[in-house]
């Protein structure tokens, strides 16, 4: 009788655990600046360290980058202005691991959502919509020179004014006067 080694596959829970603590491994090694192969400088004095893959495989913009003679491709140094090192840290986080770490501006960050073509971090920005960001977001919609943008901002934050007034209870508006 032969022994045999049955290997059994993985649910899609432990496929995408072992997927979150890859891309987490990553991000924690760009922020290290161990293993990877890009530097961004920023104007405002900041570097990055990152992987031209992952930076490949979420931006359309990064991978012609890298899959052409540009100088980016050639000294693995790229320049990025006009954005604050809060904000690019930030995109850079959600490139890596889907989401954001701390509070940025939300404008910045859908600016270079937009310039990297990263649509899943646009998703998340809608989706991140609230109350106490909502003003915000209005503000930044109103000044976009992008429809599109327009749009789907103006849509998301009639969404959040929707759901806040459907929350608020008749018996919450008693004795409330309007003048």
């Amino acid at each position: 009788m032969v022994n045999e080694w049955v290997v059994m596959g993985h649910t899609d829970k432990e496929v995408k655990q072992h997927s979150l603590s890859t891309t987490q491994f990553l991000w924690a090694q760009a922020l290290e600046g161990k293993l990877t192969d890009v530097k961004i400088h920023l104007d405002c004095g900041r570097v990055f360290h990152a992987h031209r893959s992952v930076l490949a495989c979420r931006s359309k913009v990064f991978q012609g980058m890298f899959e052409s003679d540009m100088e980016e491709s050639r000294t693995g140094k790229i320049m990025i202005r006009d954005f604050s090192g809060a904000a690019f840290g930030e995109f850079l986080s959600f490139i890596y691991t889907s989401s954001t770490s701390k509070a940025a501006d939300g404008a910045e960050l859908w600016s270079l959502a937009d310039l990297y073509e990263v649509e899943g971090l646009k998703e998340f920005l809608l989706s991140s919509l609230n109350q106490d960001s909502v003003l915000g977001a209005v503000r930044f919609a109103s000044t976009s020179a992008c429809p599109v943008a327009r749009e789907a901002l103006r849509s998301a934050c009639a969404e959040v004014g929707r759901k806040s007034l459907a929350s608020i209870s008749q018996e919450s508006l008693v004795g409330v006067s309007v003048k």
